[in-house]
């Protein structure tokens, strides 16, 4: 996996922006987050809720001369446990804000509650789809798995389309690109074309667009699909140089990796048609 240092010369704003790479006990393998030099000093996700990923994060952090109890702002970029599983207690340790979109703040303040919710959706989806009583079963163990790989937390604020965040000095824009989670957010920051992506686009697959439940308070349920195909094109009409993604490669074509994608989910739809 290439440094990201290599871009240092290019890309200064990356001289204050660092991955630190964290375990998972997931297929998906390690989860990158992203730590923000500045006032204030921000921690873009967090891994899993495990003593290796916390250990990890430790070493991470102390490479650069901090340890848990600086940081002073957790962002959350969507709601899986690989992203926000650890804040609960790394806030706890310096008393940290977190920030995330208004749609995570059901799942990740009241993990049980918004489970509960997945699952009774998912079971009457299954069972529509004629999907056998033992598959249905393991994919209630699946998701009641997560429960060991986070903490709920509860959030300090909000961040939405059109918000401007500082870090690392500078000023991004949150742009809010629904599909694999409703509540994913990414970052960009024009002056050095520089997009936090995490898992909205990775260079090694296609992020899956997760059918869920409606969020809180809604009947309909998404179209994540859909959403995702609509927060691609969005992605693929912007100048950028460097998408820093939440696991794996960082991708520096991102319109051509986009175009690979939408080829990809054309040929899946006309197997349907």
């Amino acid at each position: 996996m290439p440094d990201l240092a290599a871009w240092q010369a290019d890309i200064p704003l990356m001289s204050r922006l660092h991955r630190i790479t964290l375990p998972t006990p997931f297929a998906v393998g390690p989860v990158h987050t992203y730590l923000a030099e500045g006032d204030p000093l921000t921690l873009i996700d967090t891994g899993v809720d495990t003593e290796d990923s916390l250990a990890a994060l430790q070493a991470g952090l102390s490479a650069h001369g901090y340890e848990l109890s600086d940081i002073q702002r957790i962002i959350i970029t969507h709601s899986h446990v690989d992203h926000f599983g650890l804040a609960q207690r790394i806030a706890a340790a310096g008393n940290a804000e977190i920030l995330a979109h208004p749609l995570a703040q059901p799942i990740v303040e009241d993990w049980p509650e918004s489970r509960a919710r997945r699952q009774c959706f998912g079971y009457d989806l299954l069972r529509s789809a004629g999907v056998p009583e033992d598959l249905v079963a393991r994919s209630d163990k699946l998701l009641r798995s997560y429960d060991l790989f986070q903490r709920p937390v509860q959030l300090t604020g909000f961040l939405e389309e059109g918000t401007t965040l500082r870090l690392a000095d500078v000023d991004w824009q949150v742009l809010y690109c629904p599909g694999h989670a409703a509540d994913l957010i990414c970052f960009y920051e024009p002056g050095s074309q520089v997009l936090i992506g995490n898992d909205h686009l990775l260079a090694h697959i296609s992020s899956n667009a997760i059918v869920s439940a409606p969020p809180l308070g809604e009947s309909a349920r998404r179209r994540p699909l859909i959403d995702y195909w609509q927060s691609l094109r969005r992605v693929a009409d912007m100048d950028i140089a460097l998408t820093l993604t939440g696991h794996g490669e960082a991708v520096s074509d991102a319109s051509g990796l986009i175009e690979q994608r939408f080829a990809f989910h054309q040929r899946r739809l006309a197997r349907l048609l």
